[in-house]
């Protein structure tokens, strides 16, 4: 799996990630972690019923064997 830190915009999507994990380490999913980051949607988070905009958060993305695989998962942080 890696760990991603991102930032959520307006638009849903993710801008400014940076891998702060990875295991097994090196595995190879770094390069296709980022690529896959790009196709993400996310909801911002609200502060007084208003979308903010920029709010940093972790994603952990979940791969199963070959890096070129599809993700089988993808978590957000609760923060």
């Amino acid at each position: 799996h890696v760990i991603l830190r991102c930032r959520i915009r307006l638009n849903q999507r993710l801008t400014g990630c940076r891998v702060i994990g990875e295991h097994p380490r090196p595995s190879g999913y770094r390069r296709a972690a980022l690529l896959r980051s790009r196709e993400f949607r996310f909801l911002p988070p609200q502060e007084g019923g208003r979308p903010v905009d920029g709010r940093w958060k972790i994603v952990a993305i979940a791969f199963p064997a070959a890096p070129e695989a599809e993700p089988v998962t993808a978590l957000v942080d609760g923060s």
